[in-house]
């Protein structure tokens, strides 16, 4: 059973369920009031990452957030971040429209705050930060970084529970992806 990853093979997987997470992070954004979005993507090859990005994107646009609204920042976990900080600041504006920078990971996420922390940014009135896994360095230190959480005790308890079914004899069923939500 494989765990936060998806296959082609024909195993099982447990994975969150990205594209519904992303589905409410999207919604709660729309609602606290913010036009502009960054959306960081990965220069990896990361299943997770991908399919968060592209969900978070899919989901904007499905709620009629224009193109020009949002700035894809590439390859943010290849380089050092300053050079995805630089990509931000081309066009962000602090007197601009209510901006949010969404990181599929919370280590981009954690490293963005800092990075406006130290430059004087308040949270909340023209920028935000989000992040998706629910890891605890999030939270480590002011100010803490919104994040969807991902449930990893929960994804554990399902393989485990998909592999025991499957070594009893059990489980019947073809191989495939289990998801848990967010």
């Amino acid at each position: 059973v494989l765990v936060h990853r998806e296959t082609k093979l024909t195993i099982d997987s447990v994975t969150s369920d990205n594209v519904h997470g992303c589905q409410k992070a999207v919604e709660l954004v729309l609602k606290m009031g913010y036009k502009r979005f960054y959306v960081a993507k990965s220069g990896l090859t990361v299943p997770n990452l991908a399919e968060r990005h592209q969900a978070f994107r899919d989901h904007l646009r499905a709620k009629g957030v224009p193109d020009e609204n949002v700035v894809i920042v590439e390859d943010f976990n290849v380089h050092p971040y300053e050079v995805a900080f630089e990509k931000i600041f081309e066009t962000f504006t602090p007197d601009g429209p209510k901006s949010l920078i969404f990181s599929p990971s919370d280590v981009f996420a954690r490293a963005t705050t800092d990075f406006l922390r130290e430059r004087g940014f308040h949270f909340g009135e023209n920028v935000g930060v989000l992040g998706f896994e629910g890891m605890g360095y999030a939270s480590m230190r002011e100010p803490k970084v919104t994040t969807f959480n991902i449930h990893t005790e929960a994804i554990g308890a399902k393989a485990a529970s998909v592999l025991a079914s499957r070594l009893n004899g059990e489980n019947l069923f073809p191989p495939g992806n289990h998801t848990v939500p967010c």
